[in-house]
């Protein structure tokens, strides 16, 4: 049960969203600066992913998903240990979200590419409404737990089915998306799919890592609509491997 009614939770959540997409002076100086604890964490890519956090956290979007649940339920808070992420900025969010929103305790073990954006951001969200400050706890180790929430590598994630085997767990490995052109795409969806392709640098589980594409197909013309993002063309290889699945190469 959260100790929080859903109205002060969606409104205090919704004022976090407004300070993401206009952030003050201090954050703009954390989101200028990540670059230099994790090099793939540029000034454009932050800022990207902290406004359209942002975004999400608003009134309409909060309430319909919020309405879905009975966080009004009587049920003994539990303490949710937490492996977040480090790929992308901010990408362990949701999960903080999740555990905050049902009146859990959040035991989170920041990644080390990844700990500032957090924690500047949980600060916020206790500047707005205090009664989060005591539901949530930064740790080097997870301990005394009920349940986990861990996401990692095909390699970790080997390790964490066996060290929380014991406890309800949520475990996470590597995953890639794919694309199919049929090859009656506009121009508007081929631009977004470069971003889909390119953004945090492909480094995302939802960055398209494999198109498929008719035979045939007019590669050329694709390319040329990804000149917006020469600046990822120009660091980034591209190698394009030749396979045939029925009427689709990949």
């Amino acid at each position: 049960m959260s100790k929080i009614n859903s109205k002060s939770l969606i409104a205090a959540f919704s004022e976090l969203g407004k300070q993401l997409i206009h952030p003050d002076e201090e954050f703009r100086q954390i989101i200028n600066t990540e670059h230099i604890y994790n090099s793939w964490f540029t000034p454009e890519s932050v800022a990207q992913a902290v406004t359209a956090t942002g975004i999400s956290l608003n009134d309409s979007d909060l309430s319909v998903w919020v309405s879905r649940y009975d966080l009004a339920k009587s049920t003994s808070p539990k303490k949710i240990g937490l492996i977040l992420a480090g790929n992308i900025p901010l990408v362990g969010f949701h999960d903080v979200l999740c555990v905050l929103v049902t009146g859990n305790h959040a035991l989170i073990k920041a990644s080390s590419q990844d700990a500032r954006l957090i924690k500047h951001v949980l600060g916020k969200l206790v500047a707005i409404d205090g009664r989060f400050a005591d539901q949530f706890s930064f740790v080097e180790r997870l301990v005394d737990f009920d349940a986990v929430i861990a996401t990692g590598s095909n390699n970790s994630s080997r390790y964490f089915e066996y060290y929380f085997s014991k406890v309800p767990h949520i475990i996470r490995k590597n995953r890639n998306s794919v694309a199919l052109i049929t090859g009656t795409e506009n121009p508007d969806q081929l631009y977004n799919l470069g971003h889909d392709i390119f953004d945090y640098f492909g480094l995302g589980c939802r960055n398209v890592s494999k198109l498929m594409i008719p035979k045939g197909y007019n590669l050329a013309r694709f390319l040329s609509l990804l000149s917006h993002i020469t600046t990822l063309l120009t660091t980034i290889s591209m190698v394009i491997i030749t396979d045939t699945i029925g009427q689709y190469t990949l």
